[in-house]
């Protein structure tokens, strides 16, 4: 008998892990798919400076996570608004201000940036970066 309730349990849950594991690839899909959208909608902006962004947050993020997906959403708006500011939410602007900064880390260096919001150029800083 005890064998029975054993095989029960771990028979529901491998059928419970397929059923999680599948919901999250849907999930994964989803996010994915609204993703394609926004970057989409930014590129009929035809400006250079949004197509680097974009092309940027393509490589950064092929998979995104749900955090990430918001902080593209709220992006794109601000880049909807004025996208001259595109340039300033770019990993090459933003490498290019903390190696251009008078002071380094005491410890480690800054790391490779990443496209978004997080460690945005100033505005008065991206005006000054040379556009490709």
């Amino acid at each position: 008998m005890l064998k029975i309730v054993i095989a029960i349990v771990f028979v529901a849950w491998v059928v419970s892990s397929i059923i999680r594991g599948h919901e999250r690839e849907e999930a994964q899909d989803q996010r994915t798919a609204a993703q394609v959208t926004v970057l989409t909608t930014l590129e009929g902006l035809h400006d250079s400076g949004v197509s680097s962004l974009v092309d940027e947050w393509r490589t950064a993020h092929p998979e995104p996570s749900q955090d990430e997906l918001t902080e593209l959403r709220l992006l794109a708006e601000r880049v909807k608004a004025d996208p001259a500011s595109a340039r300033r939410y770019t990993a090459e602007a933003k490498q290019a201000y903390v190696n251009a900064l008078p002071f380094k880390p005491v410890i480690g260096d800054w790391g490779t940036q990443k496209p978004g919001l997080d460690g945005a150029v100033p505005a008065a800083e991206a005006a000054s970066t040379p556009a490709h």
